[in-house]
C-alpha cells in the first residue's frame, strides 16, 4: 500500500482530473479514483507495474471528466466517439464493456444530470449483472440488469439507473473514509 497513499493525493492535486466538471460529479470521480488507486496497489506490485495501471487509471479519469463534463454540447457523434475512447481504454486496464452496455449508457445518461451520468459510466466498469451474481455471496443482491428500455419513461429509465448506481454505491458506504480532508486538499 506504499503507492497508494502518494497516489491517491496526486489524483486530488491533479486539476486535469476534474477540470470540465462541477464539485459533485468531480467529487464521484475522485471517490472511485481513490478506491481503484487501492485496487491497483492490492497485490503490491513494483514500481514500473504499478505506475503503468496508475496512468492507464489517470487517462480513463480524464476520458470521464471530458465526457461528462462537455455532453451537453457535443453532437451524438462526438459523444460516440468520446465514450469509445473511455471503453478503449477500459479494456487497456482489464474491463469488459459489452457494446450492448455501452450502448444503453448512451442513451440513458441524455436523460441524467452530470452526477448521474458519472456515477452509470463508472458503473460501466463493474461487471454485467450475470458475472456480479457468479462472484457475490447469495445474500447479496445482484444489481438489475440494465435491459433495453424502449417506450419506457424517463422517469422509468432514471429509476433504473439509479437502482443501478446505489447497487455499485453500496461498496463504498461499507469502505466510507472521510474524505473531506483529501477534497479540501482538492478545492
Amino acid at each position: 500500500m506504499a503507492h497508494a497513499e502518494r497516489a491517491v493525493e496526486r489524483i486530488y492535486e491533479d486539476e486535469s482530473l476534474t477540470d470540465e466538471m462541477m464539485d459533485d460529479e468531480a467529487k464521484v470521480l475522485l471517490r472511485w479514483g481513490e478506491n481503484a488507486v487501492f485496487e491497483l496497489d492490492s497485490d503490491e506490485p513494483d514500481d514500473e507495474t504499478f505506475d503503468n495501471r496508475f496512468k492507464q487509471m489517470r487517462k480513463l479519469m480524464k476520458r470521464v471528466n471530458k465526457f461528462i463534463g462537455q455532453r451537453s454540447s457535443i453532437s451524438d457523434e462526438e459523444a460516440q466517439e468520446m465514450v469509445a475512447k473511455f471503453q478503449s481504454t477500459a479494456v487497456d486496464m482489464g474491463h469488459d464493456i459489452s457494446a450492448e452496455r455501452l450502448a444503453q449508457f448512451m442513451t440513458a445518461q441524455k436523460t441524467m444530470t452530470n452526477t448521474e451520468a458519472t456515477q452509470a459510466m463508472l458503473a460501466l466498469l463493474q461487471p454485467p449483472a450475470d458475472e456480479a451474481e457468479d462472484s457475490t455471496d447469495e445474500t447479496e443482491p445482484a444489481p438489475p440488469p440494465l435491459a433495453d428500455t424502449p417506450g419506457k419513461s424517463t422517469e422509468e429509465k432514471r429509476n433504473l439507473l439509479k437502482s443501478l448506481i446505489d447497487f455499485v454505491s453500496d461498496d463504498d458506504n461499507e469502505n466510507d473514509r472521510n474524505d473531506s480532508e483529501l477534497w479540501d486538499k482538492r478545492v
